[in-house]
């Protein structure tokens, strides 16, 4: 690989140009045309361009063994310069969550501790009661409205301004409405809604759900099949790894009705059995659906589907896949809850799986700096 021509080299970044464009179009909304003299799109060339000089730099340094892998590794490469375009414009972000993890190590009365992987925040008592995690449902009320704490724990003052008191008055203020631990992303992003931060965490979530779509659909590409897309299917194997180990009420409303850019559209759920990573069968043991819930699909379906017919539960799921997503209304009657519940327990579980999938691109870029040998194509 070391002595990879200049032609080759030429030649590869020629294949990899569509996805890469592909994914920078979709994300900048931008058309990519060196004719188009927005601001916008001439910001999106220059990170076009910084794509290619990263790409560029692993083809001259040889660590790529394996060249039928360049398409994927191209397609990861571009969603990490566009997550960290996103970082950088928002400063504020950082201050802020330094500020509460600096007040709450230091103040009496609270803590920050490392939870399941996760860090997490709360009163100093919950850490040794080992106290289970604010219901996430709360969580969301408040990233809707955090106004709904105690009026007087509402800050009156610029971030900066901010003293001892009036930052107990307000973390007290979300820890006795949430009731439990929270982590410190989460807290962050509530006390910035109200400071009026512009929440990196929060702009990047949308960014973070397009990801598990647009993977899907740079491995459908026929420029990048499964098998040259190892880097790609790593993430998706662990997008599958998190939803098995997700809470059940979290569960549900992603995988029934899973978030897109299109309401007709369920590509990061089809992606599984598509690439062999989770059967029909294998999602349907996953969801679990008991007898009295597909009775519910029963009566909505009418008599379009006989799924009292078919002879167990597998069958059963499977009659139902092409009916995939179903609507909000129809999972609320499943879980018993209420629509806008069904919302929030889905955007909670968005905002969990975009977490774990940014902590194990992190880490899998620490592993790869502390160990030369797990290199992509290291030998």
């Amino acid at each position: 690989m070391s002595g990879i021509s200049a032609t080759d080299r030429e030649r590869l970044l020629r294949e990899v140009e569509p996805t890469v464009k592909g994914i920078l179009r979709r994300k900048t909304r931008t058309s990519l045309s060196p004719n188009d003299g927005r601001p916008e799109n001439l910001a999106a060339l220059d990170l076009y361009q910084d794509v290619v000089v990263e790409l560029l730099q692993k083809l001259n340094t040889g660590e790529l063994e394996d060249l039928a892998n360049f398409q994927g590794y191209a397609a990861v490469v571009t969603y990490h310069a566009w997550s960290e375009h996103l970082r950088s414009r928002f400063p504020d972000w950082a201050s802020l969550k330094n500020r509460l993890r600096r007040f709450l190590t230091h103040q009496a009365g609270y803590a920050v501790w490392e939870s399941d992987g996760d860090m997490v925040c709360g009163y100093a008592g919950w850490q040794g009661q080992r106290q289970e995690r604010a219901d996430g449902t709360k969580i969301s009320e408040l990233r809707q409205n955090p106004r709904k704490i105690d009026p007087a724990a509402i800050p009156q003052k610029l971030m900066e301004r901010m003293t001892a008191t009036d930052w107990d008055r307000m973390v007290t203020g979300f820890f006795d409405y949430l009731g439990g631990p929270v982590e410190l992303d989460d807290l962050s992003a509530l006390a910035g809604t109200l400071f009026g931060v512009k929440n990196r965490r929060e702009a990047n979530l949308e960014s973070d759900r397009e990801d598990e779509q647009d993977l899907a659909a740079t491995l459908a590409a026929d420029n990048v099949s499964a098998d040259r897309a190892s880097a790609v299917l790593q993430g998706l194997r662990r997008l599958w790894s998190e939803l098995e180990g997700m809470r059940r009420e979290w569960l549900l409303p992603y995988l029934l009705n899973p978030p897109g850019t299109r309401k007709d559209e369920r590509g990061e759920l089809d992606v599984f059995p598509s690439n062999g990573i989770a059967s029909v069968q294998k999602i349907g043991r996953l969801v679990a659906l008991s007898a009295a819930q597909f009775k519910v699909l029963q009566e909505e379906a009418e008599a379009e589907i006989r799924l009292d017919a078919l002879p167990d539960d597998e069958h059963r799921f499977a009659a139902i896949w092409n009916r995939l997503p179903l609507r909000d209304a129809t999972i609320a009657r499943l879980m018993g809850k209420t629509t806008q519940e069904v919302i929030n327990l889905r955007m909670v579980a968005i905002t969990n799986l975009a977490k774990k999938l940014a902590d194990f691109r992190e880490s899998g870029a620490k592993d790869k700096s502390a160990n030369p040998q797990k290199k992509m194509g290291a030998s």
